[in-house]
């Protein structure tokens, strides 16, 4: 990761605190993605408005991986995060989904219905830590920076 990118990415984590405090609604880093990578992420449900990098703009709703063709945007969910405390109360309620686990994006889905969530569309490369071609794609930008190891 260039030293440009880290910018780019800070700029945008920060605009998304701004955009936080500016709304007091929960935000979701969204991304563009090509249709083909659509199936590997949650994906944005912005009721047919058009978002803009370092916008914030309203959630109508959540799906996870959908199909290319049934997807309502190709703005997919990062895993960056800003939530307001209530999220972890909704996560002790949340019923475990598949194999046992309780689901972020259940306790996303409640939050939605009761106070509203913003997807915050980053201009920045960021990687999914959320599955494992992100993961390694970061460990290996971290990797190039490092004189040892690059």
């Amino acid at each position: 990761m260039h030293h440009q990118e880290s910018r780019a990415q800070n700029h945008s984590y920060a605009a998304m605190a701004d955009a936080w405090n500016e709304t007091g609604v929960g935000q979701i880093m969204v991304e563009r993605v090509n249709s083909g990578a659509i199936e590997n992420y949650g994906v944005t449900d912005l009721n047919g408005e058009v978002s803009e990098p370092v916008k914030s703009i309203s959630l109508k709703g959540l799906v996870e991986k959908p199909s290319p063709k049934d997807a309502l945007s190709n703005l997919v969910v990062l895993g960056g995060y800003i939530l307001p405390s209530k999220v972890l109360d909704l996560l002790e309620t949340s019923v475990a989904g598949v194999g046992g686990e309780t689901q972020l994006t259940d306790a996303l889905d409640e939050l939605l219905k009761l106070d509203g969530l913003n997807a915050f569309e980053t201009d920045a490369g960021i990687f999914d830590g959320g599955n494992k071609q992100g993961y390694l794609s970061a460990n290996l930008a971290l990797g190039m920076r490092d004189p040892q190891t690059k």
